[in-house]
């Protein structure tokens, strides 16, 4: 599978997601009750095989004493694995994705899974709605906003649209100082939670 190529396949009440990220997506048919009155129950579940450090970083976050009933807003979704497992969770998703090969995924998928996301096309320089957990995972790529003068705005950008967490990375062969004391100046804690390939992951709080 080229990992460029993102595809989904249907088997049975199953789709299979491959890409950059592989993972399965099946509707819950279990008739059991659960253990705890008013306990969320979800209508989808999502199973993965997932190893990349990314998913292994931030997956322990996506669960639904963390994610239930929240917004939750994937900035350059790819295959949705994040947008999907938080949708699984009860979560409110927005995907931001303007590359076809992936929104048009992410759109057929859901449809046919009958998870409601809300897929966007605008860049994400343009998009101004808050919500509960951004991931920003694309940040690292975007060297033209990692100058002084660009991170400036970029700090006020991302408190701007996040209410509780954030997630974002910063290229590892750059020094983190001017980042970290500008954005800690609009979040209250900061947690390295580990590295993917030449990135930094990090997790602020508001």
């Amino acid at each position: 599978m080229n990992k460029n190529t993102p595809s989904y396949t249907v088997v049975g009440n199953k789709i299979q997601i491959d890409g950059h990220h592989s993972f399965v997506l099946f509707k819950n048919k279990s008739t059991a009750r659960p253990k705890k009155r008013h306990a969320f129950v979800p209508k989808v579940i999502m199973t993965t095989n997932d190893t990349s450090p990314e998913w292994e970083l931030l997956s322990p976050y996506f669960s639904v004493p963390f994610l239930n009933t929240k917004t939750f807003l994937d900035l350059e979704a790819e295959e949705g694995i994040f947008s999907f497992a938080a949708a699984c969770m009860g979560c409110f998703v927005t995907a931001i994705e303007k590359r076809p090969r992936y929104y048009n995924l992410i759109h057929d998928v859901a449809e046919k899974i009958e998870l409601k996301i809300e897929l966007i096309k605008e860049p994400i320089e343009t998009y101004k709605r808050s919500s509960n957990v951004v991931k920003a995972l694309f940040f690292a790529k975007r060297p033209e906003l990692h100058e002084a003068e660009a991170l400036l705005k970029v700090g006020e950008y991302f408190s701007d649209i996040t209410k509780e967490m954030l997630f974002i990375t910063w290229p590892s062969t750059k020094d983190e100082t001017e980042f970290l004391q500008i954005m800690e100046h609009y979040f209250s804690r900061t947690e390295h939670l580990g590295n993917r390939k030449s990135e930094k992951i990090f997790l602020f709080f508001k």
